[in-house]
Formats: structure tokens, C-alpha cells, sequence
């Protein structure tokens, strides 16, 4: 069952660009949150760090398949905006519009049964847009433009 707020908070608002500069700055403040905290991630190019805590079976979600994900969603000062079980798709016409950028791109390495989290920069996050999220287990929060978000994440299906 989709979560008729969270649709609407997880559209991806902003069609501005950051430049490389602002871009490369978002991903050095990731970097220094992870450091900060001594997380053991991998990193991708965009800025992106992920951690699987648990690898899972089977193979890697496909742009294709459909999943359910069980997710708590935070801001760097560990409030909790969001936490929700879904279901979801990485790469259709409608998952432009519910999944941001960081999610595309981090989940497509978990498997089913996979945990693990992200920690995603803001130009993959909901970028320069203030946002108001409410989710079936938590109360309306606001997420600040450019934050970085934190997504712990179990994937509990994969089709």
C-alpha cells in the first residue's frame, strides 16, 4: 500500500541543477557526517556512501523489479522523519516521481532479505526544496532543502 503523504514528499521537486563545486560539497559534507560517526561505507562517484549489514540472497535489485522495503528515514540529527514499509520500483515513469536519486542508485546494490543504509547528499536527496513528509508510522516532519538524509534500509521482497 502506497502512503498517500509520502508519495507526495518523495517527488522529486527540483528540476535546478547544482554545479560540480556545490555538488563536490555536498558530497565532502557526507563525507565528514561518515567519518565523523566512523561508519564503515562504500562510496560512489556521485557521493553517495552505503553500508549492507546484512547481505541477503539472490541477486541485486534490477532497474526493472518491483520490491518491498522496509525503511526509517533521518536527518543528521537523528530525527526520524519517515519510517514505512512500501512498495516500490527504481526506474519507471511513476518511480521518477517517488524515489529520490540516492535511492536509485544505492538500493541497486541490496538483494532480498539485504540491510543495510544509505546516506545520501542532497543534489540525490530532495535537493534545494523544503519538504513536509508524513509517513504511516510517524508524525509530519519537515525536511530542510539540502539536507543530507540517512535511510536505514531491509529489503523484504524483490520481483
Amino acid at each position: 500500500m502506497i502512503a498517500p503523504m509520502m508519495v507526495g514528499a518523495l517527488l522529486f521537486h527540483s528540476c535546478k541543477t547544482y554545479t560540480e563545486e556545490q555538488e563536490q560539497e555536498f558530497s565532502k559534507e557526507v563525507d565528514a557526517f561518515v567519518e565523523k560517526h566512523k561508519l564503515e561505507t562504500e562510496s560512489t562517484e556521485t557521493g553517495l556512501h552505503y553500508k549492507i549489514t546484512e547481505a541477503g540472497e539472490g541477486r541485486k535489485i534490477k532497474p526493472t523489479d518491483r520490491f518491498i522495503l522496509s525503511y526509517r528515514g533521518l536527518l543528521t540529527d537523528s530525527t526520524v522523519f519517515c519510517q514505512d514499509t512500501d512498495t516500490f520500483k527504481l526506474h519507471e515513469e511513476e518511480a521518477t516521481k517517488r524515489v529520490i536519486l540516492g535511492w536509485r542508485e544505492g538500493l541497486a546494490n541490496f538483494k532480498k532479505g539485504s540491510k543495510g543504509f544509505l546516506v545520501v547528499p542532497p543534489h540525490l536527496g530532495y535537493k534545494d526544496k523544503d519538504i513536509n513528509v508524513k509517513c504511516d508510522e510517524t508524525e509530519a516532519t519537515d525536511i530542510p532543502a539540502n539536507s543530507i538524509l540517512i535511510y536505514e534500509v531491509e529489503v523484504l521482497d524483490v520481483w
